[in-house]
């Protein structure tokens, strides 16, 4: 049952993927344009080119097509594409599923195992994304509460006169 579904997933994956490597970066530009949050993309373009595949399916929060045509215009390789697109939305394809077999006995226990598996779907992958972002960030200054544009501000305080005064702190 789940099988056509998953192929047809990876056909409608796989189709905006190709077209992205066609087009190129041009492409990219217009979509990060028209979505501005997939500008979040940009700080993965260098990354384990599998892992963001699955990553940015398995959170799920960016436009599918357009992501697509992203991961295809940085010439991600076919196979880690659609291994990582796989994996990552395959939790959420059961889960729909399961939820489309269901709906008409809601008080079912399938369809109220699919509500939970959706849930748990959609907060592990929150999670997920979450100890992602905590264990690629840097211990920095940042981390550490400070703001480094208000020390840059005083740095380059510029007095009364106009002068621009770089004091020591």
């Amino acid at each position: 049952c789940a099988l056509p579904i998953f192929i047809g997933m990876m056909v409608c994956t796989a189709v905006p993927y190709f077209l992205g490597r066609c087009c190129g970066v041009g492409i990219y530009q217009k979509i990060v344009k028209r979505y501005p949050k997939l500008q979040l993309l940009d700080t993965f373009q260098h990354e384990n080119q599998w892992f963001v595949s699955f990553m940015v399916r398995a959170v799920g929060f960016l436009p599918c097509d357009a992501v697509s045509l992203i991961l295809g215009a940085w010439k991600i390789g076919l196979l880690k594409y659609l291994s990582g697109t796989a994996l990552g939305m395959l939790p959420g394809l059961i889960a729909t599923t399961m939820i489309g077999i269901t709906i008409t006995d809601p008080s079912s226990p399938g369809f109220i195992a699919s509500i939970i598996l959706t849930i748990l779907v959609s907060v592990g992958s929150f999670m997920l994304w979450r100890f992602y972002q905590k264990a690629r960030a840097p211990q920095s200054v940042l981390s550490a509460g400070l703001d480094l544009q208000h020390e840059q501000d005083e740095y380059d305080h510029v007095d009364d006169e106009g002068n621009k005064n770089n004091e020591e702190h």
